[in-house]
């Protein structure tokens, strides 16, 4: 997990680099994704497939990305803007 206040002026850029995003449920994970993609696509970042598995007995859900970053603004609106969708509880 990437620390981007105490880590931003050791990072280069652009920056590869994997998201976790853990979801409370499994309900809307095809609107998750869908809701994930489009702030990528929105936000201009180039990304992988999104991959995830259920967890905790299908309490939580966990997707996967592998991302690049050319800038630390960008990276830490695309960390604001998914932590902030509904049921999202964490983005590592």
């Amino acid at each position: 997990m990437i620390d981007l206040n105490a880590a931003a002026e050791e990072l280069e850029f652009p920056q590869d680099t994997s998201l976790r995003i853990i979801v409370a449920g499994t309900e809307d994970v095809a609107f998750q994704q869908a809701a994930i993609e489009s702030i990528l696509t929105e936000e201009g970042i180039s990304y992988g497939a999104v991959s995830g598995d259920a967890r905790k007995g299908g309490k939580f859900y966990r997707f996967y990305l592998k991302l690049r970053f050319e800038s630390l603004e960008s990276m830490r609106r695309v960390h604001t803007r998914i932590s902030q969708l509904n049921g999202v509880k964490a983005v590592l």
